[in-house]
């Protein structure tokens, strides 16, 4: 089966969220593509927006997957960076996964298609429950 791009951006924003374990429960609200044309070399580049919303109403922010698919790594390490800085930033700290071990959070990065969970100071040190 093949996704179109804002079900696969849906479905990864969605699994960050639920992972990060958002307090209430947040949820994707919309998912919005556009293409427009690169001003400087006149390529198309397609901007996928994803809006949240949790009990309280929705939230300020709106993670971009810029790309055509997720096989980009580069472009979905970036989108699921946003949607879990935007979910700390909205809670104001007091959610994120934690890292065991550490004080920090662990942090997302989705590779070779699959979303892992990592600790951001010590790449060998597996914050357990990948997903």
């Amino acid at each position: 089966m093949s996704w179109s791009v804002c079900e696969a951006v849906r479905a990864l924003a969605q699994r960050v969220l639920d992972e990060a374990g958002a307090r209430p429960p947040w949820r994707v609200a919309s998912v919005v593509s556009q293409t427009e044309d690169d001003p400087w070399d006149g390529e198309t580049i397609r901007h996928t927006y994803a809006e949240f919303i949790n009990a309280d109403g929705a939230c300020g922010g709106l993670p971009t997957f810029t790309g055509d698919d997720l096989a980009d790594d580069g472009a979905a390490n970036s989108f699921v960076d946003q949607v879990y800085a935007l979910i700390i930033e909205e809670t104001h700290g007091a959610t994120f996964r934690p890292c065991p071990g550490h004080v920090h959070p662990s942090w997302p990065e989705f590779i070779d298609g699959d979303l892992r969970w990592y600790c951001p100071r010590d790449h060998d040190h597996t914050p357990g429950g990948q997903g």
